[in-house]
């Protein structure tokens, strides 16, 4: 019975684990996308103000 609770403890920690990383690999990715559609707007509007010179 005390073998079953520490290994389901050891299992459940890992997955909190295996989450938080995920949810961190996908707030990165998030963040790296807004960058680049940040970066696509900014020289969108430099263009844009550049065209008519």
């Amino acid at each position: 019975m005390l073998g079953n609770y520490f290994e389901y403890d050891y299992l459940a920690s890992c997955h909190r684990f295996f989450c938080i990383f995920t949810t961190a690999k996908k707030e990165f990715v998030h963040t790296v996308f807004h960058l680049f559609v940040l970066l696509g707007l900014a020289s969108h509007i430099y263009a844009a103000w550049l065209i008519p010179l």
